[in-house]
């Protein structure tokens, strides 16, 4: 039932901008300073209020809707970036974005992307695009060539929840990455499993010989950020640091004052 009631309400939510995007910042664990962000989304549903991404995102990835919402999402990026460029809060800083496995398969979709980034005019630099491993289960020719298509256009890629499954290797050696994010529960053990913090570290060091940055997500605590810096880890993301919030929020507190 609940079921059918997002799918009830969510073509309305679209058309009536209901989802709105927030930011996580990632630090540099060295520096302690903000190197970027992980655009995320969520839904305010005027009668039932805030609707989790956990009851939603499931939902739209199984009935397809995920096309039109990530494609909604990307574009609003890309227009609020232009916005706070114009009211001069604009910073050369990196936002990443979630694109679904739906979505990469679409043959169109690289050329998509190139023409939204023309039209908003944002530096292609700032942009860096999150998959997961499971985008490459069927057709893996055929996303490696999108995917390739898309290094072509200048935005950055992110292996997301890398380590999750069971063919990250594999696709590493197939695809130029630039980011390798650590999924949040291999790293919830890292500091009580010295096995854990082995495995990192020689994922860091594999990472940093190809030329590939390393994210750890679900970083919550100081401990947690002491054992990534001292095995090297270039940036970490999670509540330690700060929370999804919205993206204004998010430029006014962070970029103002990079200025």
């Amino acid at each position: 039932l609940k079921e059918k009631e997002i799918e009830k309400d969510m073509e309305k939510a679209l058309e009536e901008r209901q989802f709105y995007i927030v930011v996580q910042p990632k630090y540099d664990p060295v520096t302690e300073r903000i190197i970027g962000g992980e655009v995320l989304v969520r839904w305010q549903h005027p009668q039932k209020g805030f609707v989790s991404p956990g009851e939603f995102i499931p939902v739209f990835e199984k009935n397809g809707f995920i096309e039109k919402l990530d494609m909604y999402m990307f574009e609003k990026l890309c227009m609020q970036m232009r916005e706070f460029e114009r009211e001069g809060i604009y910073n050369s800083i990196r936002v990443s974005i979630n694109q679904s496995r739906i979505l990469i398969l679409n043959p169109d979709y690289a050329k998509n992307i190139e023409k939204m980034i023309q039209r908003y005019e944002v530096p292609v630099e700032n942009i860096e695009i999150e998959i997961t491993e499971t985008v490459f289960l069927d057709e893996k020719e055929q996303v490696i060539e999108i995917v390739n298509r898309l290094k072509e256009v200048g935005v950055h890629l992110a292996m997301d929840d890398f380590g999750s499954g069971y063919s990250s290797l594999n696709i590493l050696k197939d695809v130029p990455f630039d980011v390798l994010k650590i999924d949040r529960e291999f790293f919830s053990e890292t500091n009580t499993s010295l096995t854990s913090v082995l495995i990192l570290e020689k994922i860091i060091e594999m990472a940093r010989a190809m030329g590939i940055s390393v994210v750890c997500e679900g970083v919550e605590t100081a401990e947690q950020v002491d054992i990534l810096r001292d095995i090297g880890c270039d940036f970490v993301q999670g509540y330690f640091y700060g929370r999804p919030m919205p993206i204004e929020e998010f430029y006014e507190k962070y970029l103002r004052n990079e200025e």
